[in-house]
């Protein structure tokens, strides 16, 4: 059987279900074509339409059968099928031919032209299944001249020269046809292979900005993370001037690496949002409010406006909708010289609507053309000696489109810009005011924490133990997995901060074998703090019962918020229930 479904090629499979879905059109002309045969001769028509209606529905219930998947089998037994068929459609012509009565065998004769082009309608897809569905109308074609009775020779050979024609029209037809079917074929092979080939180029393109990413921000967590920690100290101004440059040139640094990462995720259609209850008030404030400072030392006003309408708490991705909203402050407060900034949100029952407004220059209609496309900025003399990689508002439409909603913007040289942010909104309760209120009050904690770092570079233990100096905690570390392993096992620990690619053994091992242990920290919070920011290494972390996930640099404020909120939590609280992640 495998032989035979073989000899028929893949191109068979193509054409049974073509010829299946042709079914209804068959029954119908098999009720016109009958009620020619039934004038001539009843007992015939009704014995010939029998036979091709069951012939017809075995093979459509074989074609399911072999468009669900079937086996070889299934396909020889169609084309046999088929070959019956066949023979019997062409009975119906054959007696029409055979009868005396003026204008059958004219009838006949284009009734088995058209069951002949019917036929290359799918046949052409497979050569052998034209031979065995085409063979009893190419028969029927070259007979006709010789078995038609009381037929003058001259009419014989009209007859033989039609069929002919038919005959050879059908043959060029399918050989252009079965041409063209292996030229869709091969520029198909070709298309799956460019698609393969630029899979594989996206995934080395992911990996190795993931192994960039990791390298990069590794040394960045030190630069930061100490930066940070002299910026708490007492310094001189000039001493704090200085340390704040640093600070401030580290930042940006992260900031586009973190934009690159982010086009990364956007052009291979790995942006995943992840949304959860918030107070939409206090995140445009504080996405807002933290350029307020930035414009007044530009001179500039700065006007925050907020209208909730009853729809303060709603489920959204609180992260990047932060995102948009501070590139967008950001953008309208480095682009204007003079007057404001004007920050408007409506929040309806179902629509968040955000404006931005500045009295920037503006942007000329070539400018507003190409502004969402990633690496291009605004006009080259407005963003001469300004910072940025031009993906900002680029990646801020797509973040906005994945929520279901677009940025927009209206423009006017001279007279500054508006960028609308719209996006649809699901209200829903307010989060549990308990865990609301564990950080309003800064990192201050109830009680002294016992914090293990699973940490496997020595400047990244320096910039832990700088940044919680001050902090009541006693930090102790491990220098990989396995170590932090062994002292899960010996003592418990408030929280588990854990790197994941560390020598020996890797964190998320390490995170699953205390999880399993049944010993004191089983049911510690574990919190990843990873130079890893893929969206693939989150989900696992999550997965393996991880209760957060910080990423370096790390930023001093996300690292006392989780140490507020565990420190601050009532002990019946659910550590899991913590909403941890980012």
């Amino acid at each position: 059987m495998q032989t035979l479904a073989q000899l028929f090629g893949p191109g068979s499979k193509r054409a049974i279900q073509d010829s299946a879905d042709a079914f209804w059109t068959r029954l119908i002309f098999l009720f016109i074509c009958s009620t020619f045969i039934w004038w001539l001769d009843p007992l015939y028509c009704a014995l010939w339409a029998c036979a091709v209606l069951v012939l017809e529905i075995d093979g459509q219930r074989i074609a399911r059968r072999v468009r669900a998947g079937g086996e070889d089998r299934a396909v020889v037994s169609f084309m046999v099928r088929s070959f019956l068929i066949t023979g019997v459609w062409v009975g119906g012509p054959g007696r029409l031919w055979l009868s005396s009565v003026a204008g059958a065998r004219e009838v006949a004769t284009l009734w088995m032209a058209g069951v002949l082009v019917y036929q290359l309608t799918f046949s052409y897809r497979s050569l052998a299944a034209a031979a065995v569905t085409g063979c009893w109308t190419v028969a029927g074609l070259l007979a006709a001249p010789f078995i038609v009775p009381d037929l003058a020779w001259p009419m014989r050979l009209m007859l033989a020269f039609v069929s002919l024609n038919l005959l050879a029209f059908s043959a060029r037809a399918l050989q252009t046809f079965w041409k063209r079917e292996r030229e869709i074929e091969r520029y198909q092979d070709d298309l799956k292979d460019q698609t393969r080939r630029a899979e594989q180029a996206s995934r080395a393109k992911s990996d190795f900005l993931a192994t960039v990413s990791h390298e990069i921000r590794t040394p960045l967590n030190g630069v930061l993370g100490m930066g940070h920690a002299l910026l708490r100290g007492d310094l001189r101004p000039a001493e704090r001037d200085k340390v704040q440059t640093i600070v401030t040139a580290g930042e940006t640094l992260h900031a586009l690496l973190s934009d690159i990462l982010d086009m990364s995720k956007i052009e291979a259609g790995k942006l995943v949002l992840t949304p959860a209850p918030t107070d939409l008030t206090a995140l445009i404030q504080d996405a807002a409010g933290i350029w307020r400072q930035a414009a007044y030392d530009k001179g500039l006003g700065f006007r925050l406006t907020l209208h909730d309408h009853g729809a303060r708490y709603a489920l959204v991705d609180a992260t990047r909708l932060r995102q948009v909203i501070g590139n967008l402050v950001s953008n309208a407060v480095k682009f204007t010289e003079r007057g404001e900034v004007r920050v408007l949100m409506h929040a309806g029952a179902d629509r968040l609507r955000v404006t931005v407004e500045d009295t920037g220059p503006g942007l000329s209609e070539a400018a507003l053309e190409r502004l969402f496309q990633p690496f291009v900025q605004s006009d080259a003399g407005l963003s001469k000696g300004r910072s940025g990689t031009g993906l900002g508002l680029a990646i801020s439409r797509n973040i906005a489109e994945a929520m279901g909603g677009a940025l927009t913007v209206v423009s006017e040289v001279g007279r500054g810009s508006s960028f609308t942010l719209e996006t649809p909104l699901t209200a829903c309760a307010a989060p549990d005011p308990v865990l609301e209120t564990l950080f309003v009050d800064g990192p201050k904690l109830d009680h002294r924490l016992h914090v293990l770092a699973v940490e496997d570079n020595l400047v990244n233990q320096k910039v832990l133990s700088a940044l919680l100096a001050e902090a009541p905690v006693a930090l102790a570390f491990a220098e990989d997995g396995a170590a932090g392993l062994r002292q899960a096992g010996l003592r418990a620990f408030d929280l588990i901060l854990m790197d994941l690619h560390m020598p020996v053994m890797d964190g998320f091992d390490a995170a699953q074998r205390i999880r399993g242990s049944g010993g004191p920290n089983a049911g510690t919070p574990i919190v990843a703090l990873t130079a890893g920011v893929s969206e693939h290494e989150r989900r696992r972390c999550e997965a393996l019962g991880f209760d957060g996930f910080l990423t370096k640099p790390v930023q001093p404020a996300e690292l006392f918020e989780v140490l507020a909120r565990i420190g601050r939590a009532p002990r019946e609280i659910d550590p899991a229930n913590l909403a941890l992640f980012g």
